[in-house]
């Protein structure tokens, strides 16, 4: 098995002063990191892959013992969710008549990126606050390499079937804004699902016989599954990921 590990979470800003005055300040907020990407090595029966999650976006607190004013322009740019790492799971090619090992890969899901702009106390705004896009991370790719069956030798002796294959995409995370309790007037955007491509395994070849006798079976192709990611959740939902699986050849 090949594990990527979770994305780390963005950090904070954190302010705090005996009075605070914003006037024409422009904050870009921390990308959620990105999961990790998992690939399994050539030899695997079954070679299992799952890509990490992404990580939260940044966020922020500001606080005052006096006063808190908003007096000019104010422009936040929030961090987006972080992405779901990679899967790429490949299958053994088997050894003289025996079955190829199979792939199952699953990509990392999209960092869910849901935040709220609030204002507690006395604070006073006079001036403009602007919120930009928010989005979701963005669902891992994956591939799954389903292994060839091995080919055989000698009368009545079968192939190997070739290795079964399945796929399956990070979902996209969802997005969320509210700001000062309403929907925020700027959109949030679902993440894009992840794309999922199977490849089943080829089958081995029978061994071949004399005139006199039966050759072996050939070994039949290797299943091949996959489903999409799905896009994230929004104002404007995240795409679908792209499918794509082959069955293996006999």
């Amino acid at each position: 098995d090949a594990n990527g590990g979770k994305g780390s979470d963005g950090l904070r800003l954190r302010g705090h002063a005996w009075g605070i005055d914003i006037n024409n300040f422009t904050v870009a907020l921390t990308k959620g990191g990105d999961g990790g990407d998992a690939e399994t090595k050539i030899d695997c029966d079954p070679g299992t892959a799952r890509g990490g999650e992404g990580g939260d976006s940044g966020n922020m607190k500001l606080t005052a013992d006096y006063r808190l004013e908003i007096s000019g322009d104010f422009h936040i740019i929030p961090g987006k969710g972080g992405n779901g790492g990679a899967a790429n799971a490949h299958g053994k090619d088997a050894g003289p008549g025996q079955n190829g090992g199979k792939a199952f890969a699953y990509g990392g899901k999209g960092n869910d990126n849901k935040k709220e702009l609030s204002a507690k106390g006395g604070v006073k705004i006079t001036g403009n606050v602007t919120v930009d896009v928010l989005v979701g991370g963005d669902g891992g790719n994956t591939t799954a390499d389903g292994g060839n069956g091995g080919d055989n030798v000698g009368c009545g002796n079968n192939g190997g079937n070739g290795g079964d294959a399945a796929a399956n995409g990070g979902k996209g995370g969802d997005a969320s804004l509210i700001v000062f309790g309403a929907p925020s007037p700027v959109f949030d955007i679902g993440g894009n699902g992840g794309n999922a491509d199977a490849l089943g395994g080829k089958g081995g070849n029978g061994g071949n016989c004399d005139a006199k006798g039966k050759g072996g079976n050939g070994g039949k192709g290797g299943n091949a599954t996959d489903k999409e990611g799905k896009g994230g959740a929004g104002d404007t939902a995240g795409v679908d990921g792209i499918s794509d699986s082959t069955g293996g050849n006999g």
